[in-house]
């Protein structure tokens, strides 16, 4: 386990693998500027992030996970995002899908967030499976032209359940969203 203050990028085909520990991010959300862990065409897998010590004041934007395709995000938890001003602001997970890229979004759990647990965008695909989320404003929102096949997903506590917008293509099979 460990603390992380400032932003966390990780390189192309890098693979975080946290062992099942947790990072928990503390201090001001505008010292990570948009997101606390990035990667683009890396892996993020085993891991749980927790937000309970950010300061509650909201950035223009803060995501706790960013992934750009290719890559995966697989068996992680990412809990207590809350931001006490803008409910739109805080993002659990962001994938983003360009260029025929394709990201895959599997085993995941979303708890506590003020805003979007898990946001999809781009012109691409993005392959969903086994997401439960708890105590979000949004469970799902797809943006753009991406495409989303999601499948079994459970909501609880939610104001959304998936948000379709744009021009976005979703499938969804097995979900009770």
């Amino acid at each position: 386990d460990c603390k992380l203050t400032s932003a966390l990028e990780l390189p192309a085909h890098v693979t975080l693998d946290g062992g099942g520990h947790t990072i928990t991010l503390t201090g001001d959300a505008e010292g990570f500027e948009s997101a606390a862990i990035r990667t683009t065409g890396g892996d993020i897998l085993n891991l749980t992030v927790d937000g309970g010590h950010l300061l509650p004041l909201a950035p223009a934007c803060f995501a706790a996970i960013t992934l750009a395709a290719p890559g995966r995000i697989t068996h992680t938890t990412v809990r207590n995002i809350q931001f006490s001003e803008d409910a739109h602001a805080a993002v659990g997970i962001e994938v983003a899908a360009f260029d025929s890229a394709v990201a895959a979004v599997q085993d995941i759990t979303l708890e506590n967030i003020s805003g979007s647990g898990l946001l999809l965008t781009g012109t691409s695909r993005v392959n969903v499976e086994r997401v439960s989320s708890t105590g979000v404003t949004a469970a799902m929102q797809v943006h753009g032209s991406v495409t989303a096949q999601i499948m079994s997903v459970e909501v609880e506590h939610a104001n959304v359940g998936v948000l379709a917008q744009d021009q976005s293509r979703v499938r969804i099979h097995a979900s009770d969203a």
